[in-house]
């Protein structure tokens, strides 16, 4: 089933889990998970295909991994990744692995434990642009060699990381 509009979770202080939203494969606008304090996964989320708006993971003090999305091919919009900051987990975006088309702008800002960028390995197109910035434990750009070889032509900005290797290190393999 499909939701035809946006669909925001939080702010929620006392949100645990997504249970009942199993019956979603498709969001025809925004996916907003913002300012939840005890939500640490997003099962229940595990047969979205398809957001046409965009998707926003926003300060979520306890989110500590995105496998819940293990079925989600194309967002139309932009994905925005900011601000989980937890010093309990260490966030993970493996769960994002089916994910091959984001149609506007990656945005990664503030996370502060994120170590890697796993989940983007199949990604082969972003439209927008490439924005990763304040990440202070990641590492490793290398899943992003797919889409930079890939006739990628938007915006790039990679500063404020652990490592911030330009868009010609990481399509030469200097990535980690």
């Amino acid at each position: 089933s499909s939701i035809g509009a946006n669909l925001r979770l939080g702010p929620d202080d006392t949100l645990v889990n997504l249970e009942g939203l199993e019956g979603l494969s498709k969001i025809e606008g925004d996916l907003v998970i913002e300012r939840t304090t005890a939500l640490n996964n997003v099962n229940g989320l595990n047969n979205i295909e398809s957001i046409e708006g965009q998707l926003k993971i926003d300060r979520n003090s306890s989110l500590s991994y995105l496998d819940g999305f293990e079925n989600l091919a194309a967002i139309a919009g932009d994905l925005v990744i900011t601000g989980n900051t937890s010093a309990n987990f260490i966030f993970q975006t493996d769960g994002l692995s089916s994910l091959t088309t984001i149609g506007g702008k990656l945005q990664i800002n503030g996370n502060t434990f994120l170590k890697n960028l796993d989940g983007f390995q199949n990604t082969n197109t972003i439209v927008d642009g490439i924005e990763i910035t304040n990440n202070t434990a990641l590492t490793n750009f290398c899943p992003l060699q797919n889409v930079l070889n890939n006739g990628f032509s938007g915006s790039f900005l990679v500063s404020g990381n652990s490592f911030n290797p330009t868009q010609q290190n990481i399509v030469a393999g200097f990535c980690q």
